[in-house]
């Protein structure tokens, strides 16, 4: 919104230049007059639309080497804030740690099926087996 605000004052400002310039110019403007100092009104919006011109293509750069220097930061913030959240969940009772450990005895124990203990139960009752 700022840069909005930043925008609107600075075409205000400009028109306002353009304006002042135009009143008191000693160059009179006039359809096709044969004095020395004049310029007809093609002239005019030609060189007020060379102008706009120049501006937007300048307004262009600035937003483009802008773009490219808030991308980079982003870029940077990023790769900051996941190094942070990395070393902070792999520290020991971290969410990444404790994932890990869970796949790590899942992986170890495998094909592991606990021993039936009903065939405990009747061992230990004097039966063998």
């Amino acid at each position: 919104m700022y840069l909005t605000i930043k925008i609107a004052v600075g075409v205000a400002l400009g028109i306002a230049i353009c304006a002042l310039i135009w009143m008191y110019s000693p160059v009179q403007v006039t359809r096709n007059s044969p004095a020395s100092i004049s310029i007809s009104y093609v002239d005019v919006v030609s060189i007020m639309l060379t102008a706009v011109s120049v501006i937007l293509g300048a307004l262009g750069f600035v937003v483009a080497i802008l773009a490219f220097i808030g991308w980079n930061s982003i870029g940077d913030k990023v790769t900051t804030a996941s190094r942070e959240f990395l070393r902070e969940s792999v520290k020991e009772g971290g969410d990444l740690h404790a994932l890990v450990k869970k796949e790590a005895k899942s992986i170890i124990y495998r094909g592991i099926e606990p021993v039936d203990t009903e065939f405990e139960e009747e061992a230990d009752d004097g039966e063998k087996v």
